[in-house]
């Protein structure tokens, strides 16, 4: 398994950076989760496969985890029509905002080929490769949703954090459990917080993406690597991590 950042930044971009796209890729195939920015063209200049992207997962509805979605959509409507893969939404008014925009511009709704789905806590997907497991976090207030993820492939746990509230609350207590990767957000709290929780992680490598107040943040992350059991990363755009 290998972990591709196409998207490292927060709310809005940053230089060298892009909002939030994190690519799991696979030996059967490869998945997104958020899309915050236009990963059709990222593909092509790693000269990857489109045809193997299997799923996209979104953590929860905001502009910088979604931005790069309906593109993705789309150049798979019209451009790569052997493209075959699911889109998992956490809302319902998400799958509505897609097949709108696809209607208006006369494209054809793709409902084999392009399979959408809006997914509540617990296992959301199993495709004999890779499973899913989507956490509830407190980013977002009711009615919106919002999740992390647990992914298992090949052997490998990682958990990807999503946004998470700015008191740390929702921090995943599965992060105390044997993991080969922990991705976590580090926008909407301060570091000493974020390693407070991170203390107890027992996973083999911590990676911090979603960053705000970079220069600030960022020497700080770096400066507190000792005080973490794991590898602890600030992965830019581009970075690729073999797990």
């Amino acid at each position: 398994m290998k972990i591709k950042f196409y998207g490292t930044s927060h709310g809005g971009s940053e230089m060298g950076r892009e909002c939030q796209c994190i690519f799991v890729d696979t030996e059967k195939g490869g998945y997104f989760f958020d899309m915050g920015c236009l990963a059709s063209p990222k593909l092509k200049n790693d000269s990857y496969d489109v045809n193997k992207v299997k799923g996209i997962f979104v953590t929860h509805l905001d502009r910088d985890h979604i931005a790069g979605l309906l593109d993705f959509v789309m150049i798979s409507t019209i451009r790569h029509k052997d493209m075959n893969f699911s889109v998992n939404l956490p809302e319902k008014r998400g799958f509505d905002a897609i097949k709108s925009y696809i209607e208006i511009m006369n494209e054809p709704f793709e409902k084999e080929r392009i399979r959408y789905s809006v997914f509540t806590e617990g296992e959301i997907f199993d495709d004999g490769n890779l499973k899913v497991t989507a956490v509830k976090t407190d980013h977002l207030a009711e009615p919106k949703k919002s999740y992390g993820f647990l992914v298992e492939a090949e052997g490998k746990r990682i958990y990807i954090t999503g946004d998470i509230h700015h008191t740390l609350k929702d921090f995943p207590n599965i992060a105390k459990e044997a993991l080969d990767a922990l991705i976590t957000e580090g926008a909407h709290f301060e570091i000493s917080a974020l390693f407070e929780k991170l203390k107890d992680c027992k996973a083999k490598k911590i990676m911090v993406v979603h960053i705000n107040r970079q220069d600030e943040k960022i020497p700080e992350l770096l400066e507190g690597k000792d005080r973490v059991s794991g590898e602890l990363y600030v992965p830019i755009d581009g970075d690729e991590y073999e797990i």
